[in-house]
């Protein structure tokens, strides 16, 4: 259930702001119930937390090739 997972994962954020994995998981909910542009800000925000973490790039090359932007889908890929 995205919709109360979301909430959750929100109250994460809330709670604990510098959770890259809240933040992931927040991102992934959000990207579900298609608010594309939230859930590439909070991606963004988890690779700020925690930018050596290859699957955060991948996620958002990933996000972003689906977005149209191949440019930061190449420059995230490299970053993986």
């Amino acid at each position: 259930d995205w919709a109360s997972a979301e909430v959750s994962f929100q109250r994460a954020i809330k709670t604990c702001p510098d959770n890259s994995d809240a933040r992931r998981c927040y991102a992934e909910g959000l990207w579900s119930r298609g608010d594309r542009t939230a859930a590439l800000d909070q991606i963004r925000e988890a690779i700020k937390l925690a930018p050596a973490d290859p699957q955060l790039h991948l996620r958002l090359a990933q996000m972003s090739l689906d977005m149209g932007d191949e440019q930061t889908a190449q420059q995230e890929t490299a970053l993986a």
